[in-house]
Formats: structure tokens, C-alpha cells, sequence
């Protein structure tokens, strides 16, 4: 095979050798005439110098210390190396050429060592480092790098074929132009950015807030002064149902009380039929696990047992609008039901006259404190039937139950929506400074930034 003819470094704009210009017929897209189209390899040197001796050295960067998209996600030590790394310094560019489809890339401003699944390229005095690192991350560099990687569960690029990549090069003051006005640009973009995702990060923290103002009667206040009638307010319950006053977690809303769930609900356990036996299997029964109770309603499950299986085991079947509890693997996690459906042993069926479903749903929901603090178990965690008995439970009015449900389903499907345009609006600022980088290193924002 013949080997890649090796390529000539710029070191002077104006005396560019005739062997890195790029043909023409090659240039992926028009540039002011004054840019170059030259070859990568042309700009950089690929530093392969390597170390094993790390006494002096104490900063490294693996690839899962670069960010997808570029930048540096943490910069971790080298006391626990062993292999030989790849030598690096001040104002390298790193670059990942293992699964180049992650475009992990960045400028460094320290020393140290690399993986040597880490390209280290060091800029010519033609080339402006953050320039070089802003084309990395262009689609037109990223979709190049994976079509010429090689390997199939780990693809990797070779320097060889990056530095025969088409790149355009403007004067170094242009390109300093250039990295400054994308620095001020996408800095405006990404402090927008970084508000939204933090208010998509809280999401679940806003949903938990929502949920326990519901299940504890502060979005029902006024609802509560309007509509609740003497009559509707007694429940008949057993003796023995309420917490005494000294035990009770908190104050109580007019007319609600504390309970011990036990007295108010039932619970119907599962089981698994032998997995040894095929005629058990592949039924036309649901059969749900943990891993079904996945939203908010489950009609479908992921398995499925025959009439036989079900007869011969404990497996007991729900009946649509029943309430399924987890009780291992994660306790308190919920679904209601829609359909009827087999459940296995880490499951339980909860049933009530006096608590409507939906509101036994966002109570549930709403005490994942008290899940995680009662929950045992060294590999699998599990909370006992016994501690579920005895939990501490509020217990509203039936009318005052049907509206917090109706609240919280209203507010959550509202904070749904927000969520899903927050995100829309995330991804079109990741186009949007696409496209602006892109511009940028095509030349057609020249004029604005000359």
C-alpha cells in the first residue's frame, strides 16, 4: 500500500507551497478570495512525543474529560496512570479520534498528559487555536471524521486522514476576528442556554413541589372554603385509624386527618410462574414488573404469561383503574392501571373504599422521603408491607381528592408543555450556533467583523 505523501507545513500566509493548497475541485464551498483552501495537516503538527514518568507532570485528560461538542468536562490527576500518554502543552488542540461521532475537542491552557486515543495538535504560527477549534466543530469537519474513521464498536480517525481535510485559512488577524466576535456571539447564545437548561434541570424538583402542595392541601385552600360541605366531610373509617395527635408529621387542613394507611387501604401481592416451564410464558396475560410502572398509566407490559402460568402461581391480576405499588427494586414508584394485568412479586395492588385512586397515585408520588427512609436492603431494596401499614397518610375529603387530582394533572400536563418547549427552544439555539460558526469560518461574516 502507498504511503500518504507527507504534506508541507504554512508557516508564512503568504508563501503557501504549491502541495497544501487544496484543488479547486476538491474546495467544499466558495470563501472570500483572499481566504486559502489549504490541507489540515498543513497548519498543525501531530505531537506524538510520549511519557511514562509522570514525577513532574500532574495534569491529565482522558476522553471521558472532554465534552461531547467540545470543551473540557473536569481535569483529573495522573497518580494512578500506568501506561505511557501523550505529551502536551500550552495552546495544544485536543482532539478524540476514538468515536469521532462524540466531536470531543478543546483549546488547553496547561500542560500535561493525554490518552493516546487523544490527538494533540499543535497550531502553526498561521493559525489562531480557538479558529482551528471552532472548525472542529463544524458539520461539514465532524461528518468527515466519521465517514473516514475505521472499526465498528470503536471507531477511530487517524491524524493520516484528518490532515488531508480541506480547511480554510483567512490571515491570522481575520481569524482573530473571527474567534472574537463567535466568543461574543455564542456567549450571549450560551448564557440563554445555560438559564434554560437549569429550569429543565429542576423540572422533577418543580413537579415533587408541585405534587406535595397538592397531597397537602395548599393548592385546595380556597377551593376548600367554597366547596366542601358539612355533609361531605365525615368519613367513615375503623377503629384505630387515626394517628394520634402526638404522632402526627404535621398540621392538618380543616376537615382532613391523619391515618395509618393500612386502615385505609388494601394490599394484593403477586408472584413470578416458573421460568422453567415455556407453556407458562409468552401468554396473552400482561404480566408487569417494576420496569412497567415506567408512566403514569400502564396498558402494555414488556412480558407476558399464559392463562397456566397464571393459575399456577402467585400472580394475581388487576383490574383496570387498580393502583400498582412498588414495593423492591424501587419502592413507591406508581402506575394506574388501564387494562388487566398479571403482577409479579415486587408488585402490590392497592385498593380503597374511602382514598380515590388518582389521589392514592399522587400521595405515592409524594412521599419518596419516606420511601427511601424506610426502605432496607443490601443489593435490592424493599419496604416492608408491615411499614406500609403503618404509614402516616393524609386523607382529604372524596370531593377535595378528585380536585387535587384534577389540579395536579392540569398543573403537570402545564408544566409538561413548558418543558417540551423549553427543550425545543434549547435545540434550535444548538442550530442556531451552528450555523453562526459555520458563517463564520465560510467567510460570510466578513464584512461585519472587518
Amino acid at each position: 500500500m502507498a504511503k500518504t505523501k507527507k504534506i508541507p507545513l504554512i508557516t508564512d500566509f503568504n508563501h503557501i507551497p504549491a502541495e497544501a493548497l487544496v484543488p479547486k475541485e476538491e474546495q467544499p464551498y466558495p470563501v472570500p478570495g483572499h481566504w486559502k483552501w489549504v490541507r489540515l495537516g498543513t497548519t498543525v503538527k501531530n505531537i506524538t512525543a510520549k511519557t511514562e514518568s509522570f514525577d513532574a507532570v500532574d495534569k491529565y485528560l482522558g476522553l471521558e474529560d472532554l465534552n461531547a461538542g467540545g470543551g473540557i468536562l473536569r481535569i483529573s490527576d495522573t497518580h494512578d496512570i500506568k501506561s505511557a500518554k501523550t505529551v502536551f502543552q500550552y495552546g495544544d488542540v485536543l482532539y478524540g479520534k476514538l468515536r469521532p461521532y462524540l466531536n470531543k475537542h478543546a483549546v488547553v491552557n496547561f500542560s500535561g498528559v493525554c490518552s493516546t486515543d487523544i490527538l494533540a495538535l499543535r497550531p502553526e504560527k498561521v493559525i489562531d487555536a480557538t479558529y482551528l477549534d471552532f472548525w472542529l466543530s463544524t458539520p461539514f469537519f465532524v461528518n468527515a471524521a466519521i465517514t473516514n474513521s475505521k472499526g465498528v464498536n470503536l471507531p477511530r480517525v487517524s491524524f493520516n486522514s484528518i490532515a488531508q481535510y480541506p480547511f480554510p485559512l483567512p490571515p491570522l488577524e481575520e481569524q482573530k476576528q473571527i474567534v472574537a466576535y463567535l466568543g461574543e456571539k455564542l456567549g450571549k447564545i450560551d448564557s440563554v442556554r445555560e438559564k434554560l437548561q437549569d429550569f429543565l434541570d429542576h423540572a422533577d424538583k418543580r413537579k415533587d413541589n408541585l405534587i406535595q402542595a397538592g397531597v397537602t392541601g395548599h393548592l385546595t385552600s380556597h377551593w376548600r372554603e367554597d366547596h366542601l360541605s358539612e355533609a361531605s366531610q365525615d368519613i367513615e373509617l375503623p377503629e384505630g385509624s387515626l394517628v394520634p395527635k402526638e404522632e402526627q408529621p404535621y398540621p392538618l387542613p380543616a376537615h382532613w386527618k391523619w391515618v395509618w394507611l393500612g386502615s385505609v387501604v388494601k394490599f394484593q401481592g403477586g408472584g413470578t410462574p416458573d421460568k422453567t416451564k415455556p407453556t407458562f410464558w409468552n401468554g396473552d396475560i400482561p404480566w408487569a414488573s417494576v420496569k412497567d410502572l415506567s408512566t403514569p398509566v400502564i396498558v402494555e407490559t414488556q412480558d407476558h404469561i399464559s392463562k397456566q402460568g397464571l393459575s399456577n402461581s402467585s400472580a394475581n391480576l388487576c383490574s383496570p383503574g387498580d393502583l400498582l405499588l412498588a414495593t423492591r427494586i424501587d419502592p413507591g414508584r406508581v402506575s394506574i392501571s388501564q387494562a388487566t394485568i398479571a403482577i409479579n412479586q415486587d408488585l402490590k395492588i392497592v385498593k380503597s373504599e374511602v382514598a380515590s385512586v388518582p389521589y392514592l397515585y399522587f400521595w405515592f408520588k409524594g412521599a419518596k422521603n419516606w420511601f427511601h427512609t424506610n426502605s432496607s436492603g443490601t443489593t435490592v431494596k424493599g419496604v416492608t408491607i408491615t411499614k406500609l401499614n403503618a404509614m402516616p397518610s393524609l386523607l382529604p375529603p372524596l370531593e377535595e381528592q378528585e380536585e387535587i387530582a384534577r389540579i395536579l394533572d392540569e398543573q403537570l400536563e402545564r408544566i409538561e408543555r413548558t418543558d417540551k418547549l423549553v427543550a425545543e427552544v434549547l435545540k434550535r439555539l444548538d442550530i442556531m450556533k451552528q450555523q453562526i460558526v459555520s458563517a463564520a469560518l465560510a467567510g460570510r461574516l466578513s464584512l461585519q467583523i472587518s
